[in-house]
Order: C-alpha cells, then sequence, then structure tokens
C-alpha cells in the first residue's frame, strides 16, 4: 500500500500535541534537561570551517548521547502509546528490555553519525562531497529501516533492517515527505520565536545562549514527532505482527 502522506502527517501532529498534554512534566523536564546539556556540554557556534579538536568532538558527542538518554523514555512511550491507542504511564523502573537496548543503541548510531565530521577541514574540495553522500545516506537508512527502530521500541527483536528496506520498498519519497512536513511546522515555530524576540530588541547574535536553546528545544520536538510518525507508518506498514518481546 502506499502511505497517504498528509493523512499520516496530520495524526502525528495530533498525536504529538496529545502526547504533550498527558505528560506535560516529562516534556516540560526533558526540554530544561537539554538546555542545560546543551550549556554544559555544547561546542558552541564558531562560524569556522577549520577542523574541531578532538575534545570538543567528544565533548558535542557526549552532548548528543546525553540528551538522546533524557529523550529517549518519552520516545518509547510516545511509539508504544500510538501503536497500542491507549495513554501509558511514563515511568522508569529495572533494566532495559534487549530490544530497548538496541533501540537506543541504534538511535546513538545514527545521531553520533555526523560528529566526525567536525574533524575535516571545511576548506577542503573534497568535504562537501563527503558531507552530502554521508547525509543522504544518513536520511536514505534512517526512512528506509523506520519499521525496525519502531519495532524495537515495541520489544520487537525479528524485524532487521533488511526486513524493513523490503517493506518500505517504493515508499523513500513518501517517508521523506512524512518527515519533512512536521520539520518545516518546527521550523517556522522557531522562526516565529525569533521574530518576536528580535520585534522586541533581542540581539541577533546567533551565539548567544538563548538562540542556542531555541535550536535545541525545536530539533528535541521534531525528533519526537519523528518517533510517532515511524509508530504510524509501521500501523500502516507492520501492525499484524503480534509482539514477541517485553517493553
Amino acid at each position: 500500500m502506499k502511505l497517504p502522506v498528509f493523512t499520516v502527517v496530520m495524526a502525528t501532529m495530533r498525536d504529538f500535541a496529545r502526547f504533550v498534554m498527558r505528560h506535560p512534566l516529562a516534556v516540560l523536564v526533558a526540554i530544561a534537561g537539554s538546555i542545560l546539556l546543551d550549556r554544559w556540554l555544547g561546542p558552541g557556534y564558531t562560524g569556522s570551517d577549520r577542523p574541531m579538536p578532538l575534545a570538543r568532538v567528544a565533548q558535542s558527542s557526549a552532548s548528543v548521547l546525553a540528551q538522546l538518554l533524557v529523550w529517549l523514555p518519552l520516545w518509547l512511550v510516545a511509539i508504544r502509546e500510538v501503536v497500542s491507542g491507549q495513554a501509558l504511564p511514563l515511568r522508569l523502573g529495572g533494566l532495559p528490555s534487549p530490544a530497548t537496548q538496541r533501540y537506543a543503541l541504534y538511535n546513538a548510531a545514527v545521531m553520533l553519525a555526523a560528529e566526525p565530521l567536525s574533524l575535516i577541514d571545511g576548506r577542503a574540495p573534497v568535504t562537501g562531497i563527503v558531507v552530502l553522500a554521508l547525509t543522504v545516506g544518513a536520511i536514505w537508512f534512517s526512512l528506509r529501516a523506520t519499521l525496525t527502530f519502531t519495532s524495537l521500541a515495541l520489544g520487537r527483536l525479528d524485524l532487521g533492517f533488511a526486513r524493513s528496506i523490503e517493506r518500505t520498498r517504493g515508499q523513500t519519497l513518501r517517508l521523506l515527505a512524512i518527515l519533512l512536513l512536521p520539520l518545516a511546522v518546527f521550523i517556522a515555530a522557531a522562526l516565529a520565536v525569533m521574530l518576536v524576540a528580535l520585534a522586541n530588541e533581542a540581539d541577533p547574535d546567533l551565539d548567544l545562549p538563548q538562540w542556542s536553546a531555541l535550536a535545541v528545544v525545536a530539533v528535541q520536538l521534531f525528533m519526537l514527532a519523528a518517533a510517532i510518525a515511524g509508530a504510524h507508518v509501521y500501523r500502516r506498514l507492520e501492525a499484524g505482527p503480534p509482539q514477541n518481546g517485553r517493553y
């Protein structure tokens, strides 16, 4: 079946709003945690094409991983709510299942894939080609592996990358549209906040903490919406097989 792009996007934004209203405290705590981690570990905006020192790349990677751990429980509950159609409690306790551990590991690998690029001299001609190739490859893999990521969040260990890629054959552009439309919403919201702030004589310097915090919040909320979108794709393409693991 062909994925109905606008139906999936509308359902994603609806369930995103429902999740925020169901778990407002958890979302606020995660947002605050991300801002603090970015202030503490984030490398900051330099505006330079020179290679980043290895220590700063390690610091940036630590920030990415720490923020992933903050938001991971929210992603898991959001996915399970969408697939089950039920409101679920957000609670921590016990060791994560093997499926959840693998879900976290795969997400960490995807999110850290671009970090080594900071070590490359941005002025070198080959840099643009390498960045473009890695970006396209990462986006393609993330889209086509959607079913695998979602199934792991549901406790399944039997839906590998090869099966997900096969099940999403011919859906790449639709999956891309399902990802880009919510992204456009969050970008528009962030720009609206910036314009309001600038209209009230805020400093336009992009290196200021408030702009960095705004970017972090927009990115993390989009990632939550992306997880919810993946759950809706899963419901349409793979919801029939039962789960075979625990959360």
